[in-house]
């Protein structure tokens, strides 16, 4: 998976701050990362915008 921009990801980060973003759950190293909080580059996914 390619790693996102840091504009793509201030964009998902704007989008998390207004409460439009559905994350996917997705496994990061050994955890998983419930909802929008702690993503990174490299274990994000694409995700489900409901705009």
């Amino acid at each position: 998976m390619k790693s996102l921009t840091d504009y793509e990801i201030y964009k998902l980060n704007e989008k998390r701050r207004l409460g439009l973003l559905k994350c996917a759950v997705i496994r990061c190293q050994r955890d998983k990362v419930r909802g929008c909080e702690g993503f990174c580059r490299e274990c994000y996914k694409k995700v489900n915008d409901p705009l």
